[in-house]
């Protein structure tokens, strides 16, 4: 496995062909070969390079002068979650499982967390095939897609961008190489999301700063509002100062705020707070 289909793998802190089986309550897991994980993968892979192909690199995307997202581009967002609602509940039901949080009323107990064991990578894998999928249909690229989610979602709505679970799931080595441990003890929780806020932080700073200079491009040949270009090159140089500073952090400018908040209770919808590890930076894609 190789290209984007492993940098998802490494990403998510999962080696090629390794599988995880909960065996106890907390901290405690067995290892099983899965070889269709790689099969699925090299889908996983082809979606990532036909939307390449299409819309290139996350990086490529150039936001409107104004910042603004047109109502026909949030109406694709939009669509695109939908077709995905389905595989993002089954995701969360089973990663809020492993986390020992309720689902559907019942709290999990050992058989439940064996079950979502054998069905997490499987399930994480399917959504993001199902996303790629998703985007492809309705005809909106990975940077368009990244750039509405991280806006409505970590600045408008004031979502916590290391929502997720409590666990961590990690190699022995920076290629995963060794045997991959599930850390849920307690206590842990701190040391994971910072250590997620940290790695999303870093990722989301270098796709929005591209962004950002692509959209000053465009408004040097388009025009602007009266102060956008200004209030742009002001947040570019606290972004090349702050090197995990995300775009517009500390508030949207205002056609952009604006193009977003009428659609603030649709966006709150579909939102899952433990599928966000997938669509965030942990999931990497350029």
């Amino acid at each position: 496995m190789s290209g984007a289909a492993k940098k998802w793998f490494i990403g998510c802190g999962i080696g090629c062909g390794l599988f995880i089986l909960i065996i106890g309550g907390i901290g405690t897991v067995s290892y099983i070969g899965i070889k269709n994980a790689v099969d699925h993968g090299e889908d996983i892979e082809a979606g990532f390079e036909e939307l390449r192909a299409e819309y290139g690199p996350p990086s490529d995307f150039v936001p409107q002068p104004d910042g603004a997202v047109p109502a026909d581009r949030m109406a694709v967002f939009l669509a695109a979650r939908d077709a995905m609602a389905e595989d993002r509940k089954v995701a969360g039901d089973i990663l809020r499982t492993l986390d020992g949080q309720e689902v559907d009323g019942k709290s999990p107990g050992f058989l439940d967390k064996a079950k979502a064991g054998i069905q997490l990578i499987p399930s994480m894998m399917s959504f993001i095939d199902q996303r790629n999928q998703a985007l492809l249909t309705e005809g909106i690229g990975l940077g368009e897609y990244l750039y509405i989610y991280t806006m409505s979602y970590y600045v408008l709505l004031e979502k916590d961008m290391t929502d997720g679970p409590g666990f961590t799931v990690s190699g022995e080595d920076e290629q995963n190489n060794g045997p991959i441990r599930w850390e849920t003890s307690e206590g842990s929780s701190g040391d994971t999301q910072a250590d997620r806020e940290r790695r999303i932080r870093r990722y989301l700073h270098r796709i929005h700063l591209a962004m950002a200079r692509n959209q000053l491009e465009a408004i040097a040949t388009r025009g602007a509002p009266e102060g956008m270009k200004e209030q742009l090159e002001a947040e570019i140089a606290l972004m090349e100062d702050e090197p995990l500073r995300i775009l517009w952090e500390t508030g949207l400018p205002p056609a952009l705020q604006a193009s977003l908040a009428v659609y603030r209770d649709q966006l709150e919808a579909s939102y899952d707070a433990m599928v966000n590890v997938l669509e965030s930076g942990l999931v990497e894609h350029d």
